[in-house]
């Protein structure tokens, strides 16, 4: 089994966590929610702090919310709970009924449900709410609900419930889940407002520090191969670890690329219809393109553009300076992109990306021979004579 590689770049956020498990001694409970993009380690991170708390005496209950659509509702609690049972008290009947799926004895099935939806829905809260209070006035409890941007309506407005009643219930609660996720509006309000009742972590990526420790197994370890390392990964700690496994098994170079290459195709693979086609503009514009040379270049006004960057900015795909420069997170998504362009729209967009880059660059800049070479790839599209000038 291989081994599980360090936790890198996360030192002031686990110190955080673990400051929160300590305050448990004094009855005291705390909301955490951990977010960032795919692959930056959410789940990691969470694993980690399970593994500390369970060093400690910490009792851990895992739940994950199931993204494939057919999942139970409350799916997440009834894992947690599942995981309680031999930490708590056998329920006595009313509560069983007020549990009803969380605990899940088919003989409950026979006590009947208040008249009322609303009534027993809060009763289902207040229940899981009990569980959790015997739990942790048992033994410390760290719970752990994965996936959030999966989660069905009613686990969040469970954990809604949860953490308003954190202060009398010795619990750390740490939901993570994915930025960028496209969200059913009903579960990304109830994030939303969870959040105000939490502290939220949000993941950045590995600078070249981290990266090095990754490798600090590895002698030597020069500044070149470092450097590779992030290059190739962008930061991101899923490719940066698979990066590195490569370079432990001696791949160097080009070879060392090819891994993070299954991962940036299904990435390209979930985006939108009018995504991808904003995407392969910025690609052909180049790092550090102005938003206002990308809507030119696409034929879209501000608004517009503004909407189909949203979510490649937040996932991860894109960055953007604080003078509003685009640029891709990993420089082989960008080669992706330009490599599937058909030649047609790939000389196309170098004209579109000639004409935007004279009407948003002042002079003085040194445009010209970037608009020079935007005209002589869209060759022979393009004007010959227009781009020697």
């Amino acid at each position: 089994m291989p081994a599980i590689p360090p936790l890198v770049g996360r030192d002031a956020d686990l110190e955080l966590l673990d400051g929160a498990l300590a305050a448990l001694a004094g009855g005291h409970g705390r909301l955490f929610l951990v977010t960032g993009e795919p692959g930056i380690g959410k789940t990691r991170l969470a694993d980690e702090l399970a593994a500390r708390a369970r060093a400690r005496g910490v009792t851990v209950a895992w739940g994950t919310a199931f993204d494939r659509g057919d999942a139970p509702a409350l799916w997440p609690w009834i894992q947690v709970v599942a995981a309680l049972r031999a930490d708590v008290p056998a329920p006595h009947a009313r509560l069983r009924r007020d549990l009803g799926p969380l605990w899940q004895d088919a003989a409950d099935a026979a006590v009947s449900e208040p008249h009322d939806p609303g009534l027993a829905g809060f009763r289902r809260l207040e229940a899981l709410r009990a569980v959790l209070q015997a739990a942790g006035a048992r033994a410390q409890l760290l719970v752990i609900l994965d996936d959030l941007h999966a989660a069905d309506r009613a686990s969040l407005l469970a954990l809604e419930h949860v953490a308003k009643t954190l202060r009398s219930v010795p619990a750390v609660v740490v939901g993570t889940y994915r930025a960028g996720a496209r969200l059913d509006p009903d579960v990304g309000a109830l994030l939303a407002e969870i959040g105000r009742a939490a502290t939220t972590l949000r993941l950045g990526r590995l600078g070249r520090a981290d990266i090095a420790a990754l490798m600090a197994d590895l002698d030597p370890v020069s500044a070149a191969l470092v450097d590779e390392v992030l290059e190739a990964s962008g930061g991101n700690p899923l490719f940066a670890v698979e990066t590195v496994r490569l370079v432990r098994s001696g791949v160097r170079g080009a070879a060392l690329l090819g891994s993070v290459e299954a991962v940036l195709r299904d990435r390209l693979a979930r985006l939108d219809a009018g995504e991808r086609p904003v995407l392969e503009t910025a690609a052909v514009l180049g790092p550090g393109t102005s938003r206002a040379a990308l809507a030119m270049a696409c034929g879209l006004d501000e608004h517009t553009l503004r909407a189909r960057l949203a979510h490649p900015i937040v996932a991860g795909i894109l960055d953007e300076d604080g003078a509003g420069r685009l640029r891709f997170a990993q420089t082989l998504l960008r080669q992706r992109l330009l490599d599937e362009l058909p030649p047609p729209r790939r000389a196309a967009l170098h004209l579109a990306a000639a004409e935007a880059t004279i009407a948003n660059s002042g002079a003085g800049t040194g445009f010209e021979d970037t608009v020079a070479g935007h005209l002589l790839a869209a060759l022979p599209a393009g004007d010959a004579a227009r781009a020697v000038e």
